[in-house]
């Protein structure tokens, strides 16, 4: 069996997965760039890979075909003997590899084994590359394939709505895709700062968010000027904190269009340079997204917007309480912006608490007017979609009508962080808990230096029940970036429920200075997992039931509390109560974590189910949750379910 080096590049990584998947099932070990390992060196690691391989299979599409890097790795196949080309669209390969044929992958969905796949796997077998052969027919138009044009044409958007935008750049008079610049700023100590700028640089070339695949990204020692953004990067460390100050200035736009300053230990540089390059990540995606738009922003409406939106992108579930106000500035401003609506949708979404308000149903009502401004303006856009989803319908039906909204949209995007882990979520809220792993962990692939898609994979593993593959992936993170605080929180939440509860009951110790009734409730829960005698069990669920009687709708803590220590007559006692059901209906993913299989293998399981709206989801689908298909569960889900009307 062969050993082989999968070359691709990041706006094909779901596809590139499938792949690996199906030449391992093969039999073949697979290397590609997710398995880099902490501390090493990106350029040497994939030199060594390069260089043990018996085999480089190398996925040509119409955005790999521009990349440095793939071209680099193709080369060295080539030259030694070892190249498998595959394409995965209708592209034509760069010059220097046109001759060789390429197994054709481009119709595989990722089911069955289609006769290229067969062929591929057969040559990997005997570990033959294929031979320089006159080459297979172009596909039609292939030559006139526009190369360094903005992503939107390459996703299938018309070219007219390109040109009305004024977003392409080669009408701009741009001969090449756009460059992003890092550089030193003139504040911060001279060294440090370039050192830092340049580490930046590297972590976003050597990770690439598919946001900005189609950017050229420098850093000072390649260019100095004409980049068509520029970023900005002071940094300086006065004892044992550093403090980091980043700008952006772009190209044609007076002065500075966004700052943004952090902060973090100097002793833990790799979680300050993480946080650098993701909200980098962040503000570049939302000023291509601007320039992109038929509504051409002016300055100041260009700095708000920038300003809301790296902070929406940078952390999409906590970040609208704040920035609604931002959103609604920008549309006031620049009332055919469809960007600024379908963020101020998905800012008033946000805002919304559990229960049925009349705020919420104020935010609701303002959230769907902004939608529809939005779907007049741009009905493509990915943040348009995500509105969608979870605007319509407001009601216990919602999935229903969600995912197949959000499969549209991926069909559109299918590299869309945003989409992805919404989708992630709203599966984990229905119990399709390895849907929703596999939808966490390409969210993540298009995004590595996301804080929030890393997170949700790890989270995504641990509730689908692979304990130890959540932890595997928390370790190779951490290895990457020692300290990070994201990262922190992820093993603490590991160990509260399924790890060391001496190690989470240390941490628990550390994060708060006070003994809030919350801290308090969790310090009981874990010391009664420490040692759990009926006094410590019950002295932990008697801290949960005290705040749940100030309050039924803080029913999350509480009612996984009472499923960790199996006591599930008091968890369905406790769902009875209409304020807690309300509050459960906006948080139904808590059901289905393995620390809940004590109410899973309950069939009164099917009877709450009901009560929010998820039989009725199961059922219209035909998609039931995977605790279901759990052989030892003692009652057939379907079986219970008519009981119940449909």
């Amino acid at each position: 069996m062969a050993s082989i080096f999968l070359s691709y590049t990041r706006g094909d990584a779901a596809k590139a997965g499938r792949i690996a998947k199906a030449l391992e099932a093969a039999g073949h070990s697979v290397w590609w760039d997710r398995q880099l390992h902490a501390g090493s060196r990106f350029t040497a690691e994939i030199d060594e890979a390069l260089r043990k391989a018996d085999a480089v299979v190398v996925l040509w599409s119409r955005q790999s075909v521009e990349s440095a890097w793939v071209q680099d790795e193709a080369a060295f196949g080539r030259d030694n003997g070892r190249l498998f080309p595959v394409l995965l669209e209708s592209a034509s390969p760069p010059l220097g590899f046109r001759q060789y044929q390429a197994v054709d992958l481009t119709d595989w969905s990722g089911r069955g084994k289609p006769s290229g796949l067969i062929e591929l796997i057969k040559a990997l077998d005997a570990k033959e590359p294929r031979q320089q052969i006159a080459a297979a027919p172009a596909p039609p138009h292939a030559d006139r394939v526009h190369r360094n044009i903005s992503w939107p044409l390459a996703a299938g958007i018309a070219m007219v709505l390109l040109i009305a935008a004024g977003s392409a750049w080669w009408l701009l008079g741009k001969s090449g895709p756009p460059t992003l610049l890092i550089a030193a700023a003139d504040t911060g100590e001279a060294g440090q700062s370039r050192d830092f700028a340049r580490q930046v640089a590297l972590d976003l070339t050597r990770f690439h968010p598919a946001s900005l695949e189609t950017l050229n990204i420098l850093d000072s020692a390649q260019s100095t000027h004409g980049a068509d953004y520029r970023v900005e990067i002071g940094l300086n460390r006065n004892g044992k904190s550093a403090h980091a100050d980043l700008s952006l200035i772009v190209d044609g736009r007076p002065g500075v269009s966004w700052a943004q300053g952090m902060d973090g230990p100097a002793d833990r540089p790799a979680d300050l340079r993480r946080q650098a390059a993701s909200v980098v990540t962040s503000v570049i995606g939302c000023a291509l997204e601007a320039d992109r738009s038929q509504s051409k922003l002016n300055t100041s409406n260009f700095r708000k917007f920038l300003e809301g939106c790296s902070a929406f992108q940078a952390g999409y579930s906590n970040a609208g309480n704040d920035l609604v106000p931002t959103f609604k500035q920008t549309t006031q401003s620049a009332p055919d912006f469809a960007p600024g609506f379908a963020l101020l949708a998905l800012s008033e979404f946000n805002q919304l608490s559990p229960g049925d308000t009349e705020a919420d149903r104020v935010l609701v009502d303002d959230g769907k007017v902004a939608l529809k401004r939005a779907e007049q303006l741009d009905s493509s856009l990915e943040e348009v979609t995500a509105a969608e989803a979870l605007f319509h319908p407001w009601d216990k039906d919602q999935w229903s009508h969600a995912f197949p909204i959000l499969d549209r949209g991926l069909q559109l995007h299918p590299n869309s962080v945003l989409l992805l882990g919404l989708k992630s979520q709203m599966l984990m809220s229905v119990g399709r808990m390895s849907d929703a792993t596999d939808a966490a962990r390409e969210a993540r692939g298009f995004d590595p230096l996301s804080a929030e898609a890393t997170v949700r994979l790890i989270d995504a593993l641990a509730y689908s029940n692979r304990i130890q593959g959540a932890y595997d992936e928390l370790g190779r993170d951490e290895a990457v970036w020692p300290d990070a605080t994201d990262l922190a929180d992820a093993r603490y939440r590991l160990d509260l429920r399924y790890g060391d509860p001496r190690q989470a009951l240390g941490k628990l110790q550390t994060m708060s200075g006070s003994r809030a009734a919350f801290d308090q409730s969790w310090e009981r829960f874990l010391l009664a997992r420490i040692n759990p005698s009926p006094a410590a069990v019950d002295a932990a669920l008697q801290s949960f039931r005290d705040r749940y009687r100030r309050d039924p709708a803080n029913i999350s803590g509480y009612l996984q509390a009472l499923g960790t220590f199996g006591r599930v007559d008091e968890a369905f006692q406790v769902t009875a109560n209409p304020v807690s059901l309300d509050s459960l209906e906006a948080g139904t993913a808590i059901l289905f974590r393995p620390h809940m299989h004590s109410l899973m293998a309950d069939p009164r399981f099917i009877d709450l189910a009901a009560k929010l709206g998820l039989l009725a989801y199961w059922r219209q689908s035909g998609v039931w949750p995977d605790f279901c298909g759990d052989p030892e569960l003692p009652y057939d889900c379907k079986k219970e379910a008519t009981k119940y009307p449909s």
